[in-house]
């Protein structure tokens, strides 16, 4: 069953319900009001007609005594402690017969639905003494004309009110699922034509619950476009990094095929080539499966360690096989920390990675305290133009990809950088000056403090840039 259908059906049954119960609530009070006026103007003749006349006018007077006070279309019977009637006044005699009249020791009243007609019954006592009873009827007959006129009234009120509420709940559910409708329908033509829509979401001031499921859904495929186009790139980017190194390779092999074997130059040049090839395939290799994971990282498991000391331990390895100085400079002789020291090491190795391949001279590793710790790699290479720092954190994404390639880069060690420095809760930030050098910062715990954007300005400024004497 439809949601449509549902609300229409479960939203007519209510107001039915409802119609019934406020129908047989106001037949209720119409009926007992009617039977309590009538049960008054009863009481009052009775009481009458025991006050205006004497004990011998009302049980030996006749019945024109009686007359003035029987309500229309009812009758007033006395009758003695023996159940005999006395007096009389009945337009129909047989009344009696019907009902038979009978004395009471205290008043009450008596309705018989089935013959339509209510009782009043009222002791009359002498002297002290019960002698009789004086009993009054009338006629229910126009108060169950009025009810059945009444019931009729509210039945046919009802019946247009349904009718009216299910052409307006017709209306409202359609306008309601509408914007249900139309996410069903773009999400069957997205799983049909594989491609991405949004719903049309009005740009009123509705803060409704459908008009924000909608705004979910469109950010939803916004989202899911973008990863879908950067997963497509990436695909094309790494086959096409694999490409190349396959390409040289297979070149080298034919040659050495043809002639190589025999040239000594052309034997050393392919064999060079071929194992800088494979070198390149396998560093891309491990930074594709580092990449394929990022999404889908685990938590940083962090521990304590001396930050000062590490940094010398992860550096001086590089220093060594680049046959390269790196410069150790901390603010404090040692800067307890806590952090996933495994990911650290590998971001730190990727950035002094960067330094020394795109600087000749020495990298400075500077290890800052305050409220935060600030892991600095300064270099006085080649730098990044402006308008390549917003692109630099991208997959495959290379400055000059025909130095890159000379240096064996792929464009993906920054983007494992970033994604590690932010699975630690770290920040980290790049800042350079194309032509003079380049600082990177990985910054810990500013995000845990009210001034967090001041260290940001600090790394923007020449105070992190001593070094390299560059101007902002």
């Amino acid at each position: 069953m439809k949601i449509r259908t549902k609300i229409q059906l479960y939203s007519s049954l209510f107001l039915l319900a409802m119609l019934l119960l406020l129908n047989v609530l106001l037949a209720f009070l119409f009926f007992s009001f009617s039977l309590e006026r009538e049960k008054e103007m009863l009481e009052d003749q009775a009481a009458l007609l025991k006050e205006s006349h004497s004990k011998n006018d009302i049980f030996g007077g006749g019945s024109s005594i009686l007359s003035a006070y029987t309500p229309e279309d009812g009758t007033v019977f006395i009758v003695n402690l023996d159940s005999e009637v006395v007096n009389m006044n009945a337009d129909d005699e047989d009344d009696a017969e019907v009902i038979p009249p009978r004395p009471v020791k205290e008043e009450e009243f008596d309705v018989r639905y089935r013959e339509e007609r209510l009782i009043y019954r009222l002791p009359y006592r002498a002297d002290g003494e019960l002698i009789g009873t004086i009993e009054i009827r009338t006629s229910l007959e126009s108060v169950f004309e009025g009810l059945s006129l009444l019931s009729t009234v509210l039945m046919v009120a009802s019946l247009i009110i349904l009718i009216l509420s299910v052409v307006a709940g017709r209306w409202l559910s359609t306008l309601i699922i509408a914007p249900i409708s139309i996410m069903s329908r773009t999400m069957s033509e997205i799983e049909r034509d594989g491609t991405f829509k949004t719903i049309p979401v009005d740009a009123g001031d509705s803060k409704d619950e459908l008009k924000a499921m909608a705004v979910t859904f469109n950010k939803m495929m916004d989202r899911l476009e973008i990863n879908y186009a950067k997963q497509q790139q990436f695909l094309s980017d790494a086959s096409h990094e694999l490409k190349t190194p396959l390409t040289i390779i297979d070149s080298y092999a034919s040659l050495l095929k043809r002639w190589g074997m025999e040239d000594k130059k052309i034997l050393e040049e392919a064999v060079e080539a071929i194992q800088h090839e494979a070198n390149r395939m396998k560093t891309l290799t491990g930074h594709l499966l580092e990449a394929a994971t990022q999404g889908h990282a685990d938590e940083a498991e962090k521990e304590e360690f001396e930050a000062v000391q590490f940094c010398r331990e992860v550096a001086q390895p590089l220093s060594r096989a680049s046959n390269r100085t790196i410069l150790i400079n901390a603010s404090q002789q040692e800067i307890n920390m806590v952090a996933d020291k495994t990911k650290l090491e590998q971001v730190l190795i990727i950035l002094l990675d960067n330094a020394l391949k795109y600087s000749s001279d020495e990298i400075i590793v500077k290890v800052e305290q305050d409220d935060w710790i600030a892991i600095i790699v300064e270099d006085k290479g080649i730098g990044i133009s402006q308008k390549d720092l917003a692109f630099i954190f991208d997959r495959f994404y290379r400055v000059d990809r025909s130095r890159s390639r000379k240096t064996g880069g792929n464009g993906l060690g920054l983007s494992i950088a970033k994604s590690m420095v932010d699975a630690m809760g770290a920040e980290l930030e790049i800042k350079s000056v194309e032509g003079k050098g380049t600082s990177a910062a990985i910054i810990f715990g500013c995000l845990k403090i009210k001034n967090s954007h001041l260290i940001l300005m600090l790394l923007s400024s020449s105070y992190y840039f001593s070094c390299l004497n560059l101007k902002y």
